[in-house]
């Protein structure tokens, strides 16, 4: 019902639900079905335009996570490691080290995974071990 609405304010001329929000709702559709080729296509484009619908930081930064994990499940390790490489120079961040030590793992590059990996584990040192993100990090840690 709701992407029925947004398709029709699409179509009517509303210029931000065709360019930005009609897009970011069927990637993220797209990505909760496992279509993650598909949901990098449609987030890519409107990723870099995303203070034009407004919002937090922090909630601008939840598509481009979703991004990011959509790279990293379609395989676009490429794609995934540029991002991360920009976004871990304006700031460090254990999660995007980790994810780029699974885009480097996925690239063949096993000693520079395995670094991340380590930084990743010493900056979610005092993490809780059973976290869904210390776990994946146990797991790939131990795999390489």
């Amino acid at each position: 019902m709701m992407l029925t609405h947004l398709q029709e304010s699409a179509t009517q001329g509303d210029v931000c639900t065709r360019e930005m929000v009609l897009p970011l709702v069927q990637g993220i559709a797209a990505f909760a079905e496992g279509a993650y080729a598909r949901a990098v296509a449609l987030l890519e484009p409107v990723c870099p335009q995303l203070v034009r619908i407004g919002g937090s930081h922090a909630q601008r930064e939840v598509f481009e996570d979703t991004l990011l994990e959509a790279y990293l499940r379609a395989e676009r390790f490429d794609k995934a490691t540029t991002f991360l490489s920009e976004r871990l120079a304006r700031r460090a961040s254990a999660r995007d080290t980790f994810w780029l030590g699974r885009a480097q793992v996925g690239q063949g590059q096993h000693s520079q995974a395995q670094a991340n990996f380590a930084t990743a584990t010493q900056g979610w040192r005092l993490g809780e071990a059973t976290a869904p993100e210390m776990v994946a990090l146990a797991s790939q840690y131990r795999h390489e």
